[in-house]
């Protein structure tokens, strides 16, 4: 079941705004943030499963608390993404304005002669792509994805409503971990041509496992942070793209993890990133406090950036919600929006 509602994010004008290494002032405490706080929270209606819309938006300026510099190569578990090529970084990727939804899973790019039956690659291979799905830990999936025709080209992967676009290799292979979403998981790669293969495969650890993420379309500056049973921005219980941890960390009851999917060197790409919570595992209660955050960067600043956000409990249905945000001015790149309420936090409690 895909439920949608619609949020209008408006930045606000007047706040102070600072240039300079971004991250640096980010990890140091030392950048504006600037608060998207939405009133009511999107609760689901158990008689109708429906989530309510939400039409009250305040931006507020925050400060925030000072913590020591942080080196993001050497933090624990950091994955430092590398910087896409110039030549890929242009503003037109952040793609058309409008509902996300009707974008997702497109992949632009130059066509390929569509799969003729019978027909065979150079290597005397059948044309036809396959791809198959087995679960691994911490209920992710992992797809293999054989397109013997398509060497080196760009495929979308999607899966429940999520999408990301990859690159088969030069040998036609592609392999990659995704998050499942349903217990019964059916899994879609789709080319520019759509050409495509399907994989299904039941997923029960799914039923030990919440799930939250974000998507979108080009460069969006999102982010996605989850903080643990209190914990604040660079502590040990603080989960992003740069300390996302593992999967086995969450199989293992020891705390939730980030899994960031798509890639950023593809022309329009699908991107996401989903964290996972052990909930049906952990011996502890509290909160886990989930935040998507905006930087404004010279990709997006004076934009709308649309956006995903999607949320599933153990085994229940996915809640989608559409999200649309208007930046601020270019002289506030820098700057960071954090955008709360928008997913709901994690309320961990022991039976």
């Amino acid at each position: 079941m895909t439920i949608g509602s619609a949020f209008i994010l408006a930045a606000s004008t007047g706040y102070v705004m600072q240039n300079g290494d971004v991250l640096t002032a980010r990890l140091s405490g030392s950048a504006p943030v600037v608060s998207a706080e939405l009133s009511p929270v999107p609760q689901p209606n158990p008689d109708s499963g429906m989530i309510a819309n939400v039409t009250a938006v305040t931006l507020v300026a925050l400060k925030t608390e000072a913590v020591p510099p942080v080196d993001p190569a050497t933090a624990p578990g950091a994955m430092v993404l590398p910087r896409p090529p110039a030549e890929a970084m242009q503003p037109a990727l952040l793609g058309a304005t409008g509902n996300l939804g009707a974008r997702l899973a497109r992949v632009d790019g130059a066509a390929t002669a569509p799969f003729v039956q019978g027909a065979l690659s150079p290597y005397g291979l059948s044309c036809e792509p396959e791809l198959s799905a087995r679960e691994t830990s911490a209920a992710m999936v992992s797809l293999t994805l054989s397109a013997p025709c398509h060497l080196g080209e760009w495929v979308t992967v999607s899966h429940a409503g999520l999408n990301a676009t990859l690159q088969v290799s030069a040998a036609g292979m592609l392999v990659i971990d995704m998050p499942a979403l349903t217990t019964s998981a059916r899994f879609v790669a789709r080319f520019a041509d759509d050409d495509e293969a399907t994989a299904t495969v039941d997923v029960p650890d799914l039923a030990l496992f919440d799930r939250v993420a974000v998507q979108w379309v080009g460069l969006s500056g999102l982010q996605l942070h989850a903080l643990e049973f209190g914990a604040g921005y660079q502590d040990d219980g603080h989960v992003w793209i740069n300390a996302p941890r593992t999967a086995v960390f969450a199989e293992t009851a020891r705390g939730g993890f980030l899994t960031r999917l798509g890639d950023e060197t593809a022309p329009n790409p699908n991107m996401a990133e989903v964290y996972t919570f052990p909930t049906g595992k952990i011996r502890k209660d509290g909160t886990v406090r989930i935040r998507i955050e905006a930087e404004i960067t010279a990709y997006n600043c004076a934009r709308e950036v649309d956006a995903q956000s999607l949320q599933t409990t153990g085994y229940g249905p996915v809640s989608v919600i559409d999200l649309t945000l208007s930046m601020p001015e270019c002289d506030a790149i820098g700057d960071f929006l954090v955008l709360k309420n928008v997913l709901r936090d994690l309320k961990i409690a022991q039976n």
